[in-house]
């Protein structure tokens, strides 16, 4: 089920703030767990904390992102990433007027904030913005599409 869920005030720009802090406090959690049993096993995944279920479907009701190949991403993103800025943070992707237009479509982001105004007025948390870039991009290799 795709579910769009546009969002304004306040209240849901904290608690997107909310489900990065509860991603990174589980994150160091098991982190020092890992150290604690030696490091022996392999360190935890910190994406797989962000892109968890669970707390982005408690915050805002919404189905988990679906990151798969763009992952590495969520490393140098911040957590929300206002449209206008989308060329600038993620050179050579999309613009904003595709985003736009997509999202007039019914074909933008699946989560997004919005503010009162201004230009930064739209805002996407990045793992939102990471699904919808893996759903609109082609794999090319030297210029060809690769073969399905």
């Amino acid at each position: 089920m795709r579910r769009r869920r546009d969002m304004s005030g306040d209240k849901h720009l904290e608690a997107c703030v909310q489900v990065y802090l509860r991603a990174y406090l589980a994150y160091l959690r098991a982190y020092e767990r890992h150290l604690a049993g030696g490091g022996a096993d392999e360190p935890p995944h910190l994406p797989d904390f962000v892109l968890d279920g669970e707390m982005w479907g408690e915050a805002f009701g919404v189905e988990p992102p679906r990151v798969t190949a763009m992952w590495p991403m969520l490393l140098r993103l911040p957590p929300l990433i206002p449209r206008c800025r989308v060329a600038e943070l993620l050179p050579d992707t999309v613009s904003a007027e595709k985003i736009r237009l997509d999202e007039r479509k019914k074909e933008g982001p699946r989560v997004r904030f919005k503010g009162a105004g201004g230009k930064t007025s739209i805002v996407y948390p990045a793992p939102y913005l990471l699904e919808y870039l893996e759903k609109v991009l082609k794999p090319q290799v030297k210029g060809r599409p690769l073969a399905a």
